[in-house]
C-alpha cells in the first residue's frame, strides 16, 4: 500500500497503530490489534500534546470495539467498529450509540471515512458484506462483492488522496483495491 499523505503520518506505540494528522498534531485514530480473547475495556484520548492518556469511556456496552474513528468534518464525532455493530459518538467518546439505518449488529470489523465526511464504508466480518452510506451514516446499502475471495471483510482503508479507492483485506488474507 502506499505510505499516507505528507500531512497523515503513522506510528506504533505498545502495540498500537496511531493515525496521526501532523497539521493538528492530533491522533486522529488509535487502532489497536489484540489478540483473539484479549478484553478491551476503555477508549482513551491522547493530551498534552500527546504526552499522557485521557480516559473518555468504560467501553462501550457489552462488544467490544475494534477501531475508533474521527469523522474528517466534525473532531466531535467518533465511530467505533465492535463485535456487535457500528456505534457512533457526538461527543468525543463520552457517550455511544448503535448506529441504525440499515447496518447489522454483527461484527463490524472494517471502517473507512472519506475526507469530505459524509461516504462510509463499514466492513461485516461475521455474515460477509461491505456496506455504505452516502449521508454520513444516517442510511446504510449493502455493497456487491463479486470479484473477492471472501465476502468477510476484516479490513478497509481509503486513500484520501483518491477517495473512490476502496482497499478491501478479505478474511482470505487477500487484499483488492475497489
Amino acid at each position: 500500500l502506499p505510505p499516507p499523505p505528507a500531512r497523515l503520518t503513522m506510528d506504533s506505540v505498545d502495540g498500537m497503530t496511531l493515525l496521526i494528522d501532523q497539521m493538528r498534531s492530533t491522533v486522529r485514530a488509535v487502532l489497536s490489534l489484540l489478540p483473539p480473547g484479549t478484553e478491551v475495556t476503555t477508549i482513551s484520548r491522547l493530551r498534552c500534546g500527546g504526552q499522557s492518556w485521557a480516559q473518555v469511556h468504560y467501553g462501550i456496552g457489552d462488544v467490544q470495539p475494534h477501531a475508533v474513528a474521527f469523522m474528517p468534518s466534525d473532531d466531535r464525532i467518533l465511530l467505533a467498529t465492535t463485535s456487535g455493530g457500528l456505534y457512533r459518538s457526538t461527543d468525543q467518546g463520552a457517550t455511544w450509540s448503535r448506529v441504525t439505518g440499515g447496518i447489522p449488529y454483527s461484527d463490524i470489523t472494517g471502517l473507512a471515512i472519506n475526507p469530505d465526511g459524509r461516504t462510509i464504508y463499514a466492513s461485516d466480518f461475521t455474515y460477509g458484506g461491505i456496506f455504505r452510506s452516502v449521508d454520513s451514516g444516517k442510511t446504510w446499502e449493502r455493497m456487491p462483492t463479486d470479484g473477492l475471495a471472501s465476502d468477510r471483510v476484516w479490513t478497509l482503508g481509503l486513500d484520501p488522496a483518491a477517495p473512490e479507492l476502496l482497499v478491501v483485506g478479505c478474511g482470505a488474507r487477500a487484499g483488492f483495491i475497489a
